[in-house]
């Protein structure tokens, strides 16, 4: 990879560990607040199983984006597993599991993932072993 596509791919990773930090920190501490957006009282032990998940996702993140060379297979199993985040929110929306608010809330945290992981197709497709 050239050092601009590394750096861009090393920027995107660790916005996503940024993003699922703080989402785990908010499923984690405000699970009462979390189940109420979501109208999912009954969910408070998987909101915090969640929220447990996107921990160790963050900071495997980190530890993926401070390696001295990134291994494109790993950068693709986070951009699948971002992408399977953006699915299932679509899902969750479909079969209405949430209320009006959890709903606009899930869409938000999925766009911003779907977002993420644009970012970080982006900067790994830009790199010297991809044909331009």
């Amino acid at each position: 990879m050239s050092q601009d596509s590394t750096r861009w791919l090393r920027m995107a990773l660790k916005a996503n560990g940024v993003f699922s930090a703080l989402s785990a920190l908010v499923l984690l501490l405000g699970d009462g607040l979390v189940a109420a957006l979501l109208g999912a009282f009954d969910a408070l032990g998987r909101i915090h199983f969640v929220g447990l998940g996107l921990g160790v996702f963050a900071a495997s993140l980190f530890w993926l984006a401070t390696r001295d060379r990134i291994a494109p297979a790993l950068t693709k199993a986070v951009i699948a597993a971002d992408l399977l985040w953006v699915a299932g929110s679509g899902l969750a929306i479909a079969t209405e599991m949430t209320s009006g608010q959890g709903t606009c809330a899930v869409a938000i945290v999925a766009g911003v993932v779907a977002l993420l992981a644009l970012a970080q197709g982006l900067a790994l497709r830009w790199g010297p072993e991809s044909n331009h």
